[in-house]
């Protein structure tokens, strides 16, 4: 499965690759599943106290995780500094990340007031 990298916000501020080449509700639900239990598993390691470097080798060490080096340094990166470092819980953190990819990117409607 290839993903294009490419930042999408997520509505928690976070940025995530985007999903390209996805066919129909069934792929794009199990490819923001995939997405989304990344970004828990590396939330974990996150709140054990693992270093973001540990995270990545722990990511790249696991082979039922389908993502390049690139995108699992983004998404070490946005677990650790980015949006969803604010976000404590795994489970929280997957479910934004599930919520965002399967409405292709951020809500519209989250964005500071002017």
């Amino acid at each position: 499965m290839k993903r294009a990298l490419v930042g999408v916000a997520l509505s928690v501020g976070l940025a995530m690759p985007a999903m390209s080449g996805a066919t129909g509700p069934a792929v794009q639900n199990q490819q923001c599943i995939d997405l989304a239990a990344a970004h828990q598993v590396v939330a974990g390691s996150r709140n054990v106290r693992l270093y973001p470097d540990q995270a990545l080798a722990q990511m790249k060490a696991d082979k039922s995780f389908k993502f390049t080096e690139a995108e699992l340094k983004g998404i070490v990166n946005s677990v650790y500094f980015g949006g969803a470092s604010e976000i404590t819980q795994p489970m929280a953190v997957y479910k934004a990340v599930y919520d965002s990819c399967m409405r292709g990117g951020p809500d519209p409607r989250w964005k500071p007031v002017q």
